[in-house]
């Protein structure tokens, strides 16, 4: 535990020297200027390496601690952990009370780490007294709960029962409960084993699905809860004796597929990506169903240990059909064919550390691939040709001195617009009030935005949705330009009206994406000041593009001008997005508009500038976070490297015995490597499938508007590459020390 303090620490510091240098190569000196340490965010991360060290030597020390006396003696197989020796539902229920003892204890440490806390903060504020006197209350209260495990009598002298009854009186509460765990100690341990964990694991799965299904609509813990769910059916099922096998591979088949959905079945036909068996079977029951759910960025580390956590467990368990083509492999080649078998048998020997091994190689991996995937659609999607909207290049105004008409003011200006642009569509915005057009609804402000015909017509701008009677997009912009009371607008315009009465016209454009056509909705339009009002149709709404990543703000309400007009006169500023002519470039005739408009304070882009600036920015950011996971790789070969030299230590006799039977020094060392290359290649792979289903589940979903993901080929093969070459390199010292073993010391070997 020592170790693990001093290795947070330095990791910590190594994190900010990394974060530091980064800033500097990546980033601006403005932004280096606002860079500063946040120290609760490092004493959290110092905290939580030091808890989850903690958490796992507690766990290793209380496995030693319970070691089996004849079994370690004599070296037998562990029994089956989760298997009970009386598989009664009575059993179950007495052990479940066992393990509520050892919950109430986790429940105690609680309340003593929450008392921890506001004395660190007094007793910085105090120079130190704080942590004294935290100190005395801390040292009485071990004092009387040693007293309180035996008996009163046994306590020697007056003045420590003075003291021990003085504990009952200060602690109260906390010495009841304290006093009442001493005495059912030797009980719960009696009654305790893996079918009780796996109750309460049961217990709490219901629980979190529950509550994040029907109470909160958050996602991650009613998935959560599911895959908690399942293990714990599973351990269970191994408890009242199903074979361990057949259970867990079930229950991991299962959770993949959960986790997985809508795959495969979106890669023949358009499915809700947010597909829920257990609220399609709630439905077709005609029990309630869960609410809405609502997720975030935090999907992406829950799918991500679920999936991950199902692969191993079914890579643990079927290692053996894993394998198969290696062992086949290895019978055609004579030779190596028995160093292939005895890489694995020693696999499947060592189940947990097989597992724990997998798991962590297929996090790692599993984080790279997706980021690899995201850095690599996300780019792409703004560089696409489309990503422009039909234009080539923006024109924003001045407020102080607007332009009515581009190409009139760049001809007076003595620019050659007629060579050079090809198109030049306005867009007007102004702030106005709208509602739907029922009574007793009352209208919001929103933004509107006022486009002329020549922006219609050159626009190419998609919709997610149009009303009946437009046959396609193309039929729904004429009518923009030809009936003038035509509108569309982005979803968040449907999350601003759907308040009263409006919420039924929004519930019905809602269904649209599901059954499609919809009757053009009324928006009232009011002047914010004079309460002049008109009225248009909502027909369409338009899909969320990368013309909005590109710093472009598109939400609003898109009507003609003329009904723009009426609300909000000529807006608060201008912006023209210009088309060139064939043969021009499209920064070239930005920078022309700027230099000749310059006096009216005009600035001018190309938009596939934007979009590169645009990603080199995001490109860098997504470097920086794929830079920390690479630590984590680097991490995890580390720790591989360090597992194959104790596993040289451990397996010292048996290599002697290898070598003693007939085993070259090239078997014993093809043996080793195969045994490591199989781990490295099996977490790899792992996790590269599972990060390439989740990129193609999240990123071609509603919630990103990527019709066909696209792979990132090279970046996973240098992933892919970089893992398993260091990896093999970690391992090639262990496995020529493993050869070097002399056979009689080794045999000799205690």
């Amino acid at each position: 535990l020592g170790s693990a303090l001093v290795g947070v620490a330095l990791g910590v510091a190594v994190a900010f020297g990394l974060i530091t240098f980064m800033m500097w190569v990546w980033s601006d000196f403005e932004m280096q200027a606002v860079f500063s340490i946040n120290p609760a965010g490092l004493v959290v991360a110092y905290g939580l390496g030091v808890v989850v060290t903690f958490i796992t030597v507690t766990g290793a020390a209380w496995r030693a601690a319970n070691l089996n006396i004849v079994s370690a003696v004599r070296d037998l197989p562990n029994t089956a952990a989760l298997r009970g020796s009386n598989s009664s539902i009575k059993a179950l229920g007495l052990s479940m009370a066992g393990v509520l003892w050892y919950i109430a204890w986790i429940g105690l440490v609680g309340i003593w780490v929450l008392f921890a806390i506001p004395v660190f903060f007094l007793g910085l504020a105090t120079y130190g007294a704080g942590f004294a006197g935290g100190a005395l209350v801390v040292g009485f209260y071990v004092y009387g709960a040693h007293a309180a495990s035996g008996r009163f009598r046994e306590i020697p002298g007056w003045w420590r029962r003075g003291l021990y009854v003085a504990w009952w009186v200060v602690f109260s509460a906390l010495a009841l409960v304290t006093w009442s765990l001493f005495r059912t100690r030797e009980w719960a341990n009696r009654h305790r084993n893996a079918g009780g964990w796996a109750a309460w694991m049961l217990v709490g799965g219901v629980t979190l699905t529950y509550l994040g299904g029907w109470q909160l609509g958050a996602l991650p813990p009613y998935r959560g809860g599911i895959t908690l769910t399942v293990l714990a059916v599973a351990m269970l099922a191994v408890y009242f004796g199903l074979r361990t096998r057949l259970s867990f591979t079930i229950a991991s088949l299962g959770l993949l597929w959960y986790w997985m959905l809508p795959l495969p079945f979106s890669l023949f036909t358009d499915i809700d990506a947010r597909f829920e068996p257990l609220d399609r079977l709630l439905g077709l029951l005609g029990l309630p169903q869960p609410l809405p759910f609502s997720e975030n960025f935090e999907m992406f580390f829950v799918s991500g240990i679920a999936m991950v956590t199902a692969a191993t467990i079914f890579a643990v368990f079927n290692a053996d059909l894993l394998l198969w083509p290696v062992d086949r492999l290895g019978g055609l080649m004579r030779g190596i064919a028995p160093a292939v078998r005895t890489a694995v048998a020693y696999p499947l020997a060592s189940r947990v550390r097989t597992g724990m091994t997998l798991a962590m190689f297929g996090l790692v991996i599993f984080s790279l691939t997706f980021m690899s995937f995201l850095t690599h659609n996300f780019t792409q999607f703004i560089l696409h040709e489309e990503a422009g909207a039909g234009f080539d290049a923006v024109v924003t105004g001045n407020e102080a001195n607007r332009i009515d008409d581009l190409r009139a003011a760049l001809i007076e200006s003595g620019y050659e617009a007629d060579s050079t642009v090809s198109g030049a569509g306005t867009l007007l915005q102004a702030e106005a009030r709208m509602g739907i057009a029922a009574a007793g609804v009352e209208p919001v402000e929103f933004r509107l935005r006022g486009v002329d015909d020549e922006y219609l017509q050159l626009a190419e701008l998609p919709l997610d949705s149009r009303a009946a009677g437009f046959e396609n997009d193309e039929d729904l912009f004429r009518a923009m330009r030809e009936e003038r009371t035509i509108a569309v607008a982005n979803r968040n315009v449907l999350d601003e009206l759907a308040g009263g009465e409006g919420a039924a016209v929004v519930a019905s454009i809602a269904e649209a994406f599901e059954s499609g056509g919809w009757e053009p909705a009324p928006i009232v339009l009011a002047h914010p000041v004079t309460g002049e009002e008109t009225e248009v149709l909502l027909a369409g709404i338009l899909s969320d593009g990368p013309f909005e990543l590109m710093g472009w703000d598109m939400r609003g309400l898109f009507v003609h001008d003329s009904a723009f007009e009426v609300v909000a006169g000529h807006g608060t500023y201008d912006s023209f997005f210009i088309t060139v002519a064939d043969g021009a470039d499209a920064s070239d005739v930005a920078a022309g508009i700027e230099s000749a408009l310059l006096e009216q304070g005009v600035t001018a882009r190309s938009l596939a500038d934007i979009a590169e600036e645009v990603v080199s920015q995001v490109r860098g950011i997504w470097m920086l976070f794929e830079a920390f996971m690479g630590l984590g790789l680097v991490v995890g070969i580390a720790a591989l490297g360090v597992i194959a030299f104790r596993t040289v230590v451990e397996r010292r006799q048996e290599i002697g015995m290898l070598r003693a039977i007939g085993y070259q020094r090239r078997l014993i060392a093809a043996s080793f490597f195969f045994e490591w290359s199989f781990i490295a290649l099996t977490g790899i792979v792992i996790g590269m499938v599972l990060g390439a289903a989740l990129s193609h589940t999240l990123l071609t979903g509603p919630d990103f508007p990527l019709e066909e993901l696209s792979v990132p080929w090279f970046r996973l093969l240098l992933v892919a590459g970089a893992a398993y070459g260091a990896s093999a390199l970690m391992t090639i010292i262990p496995t020529r020390a493993a050869t070097r073993v002399p056979v009689a010391d080794a045999l000799r070997y205690e």
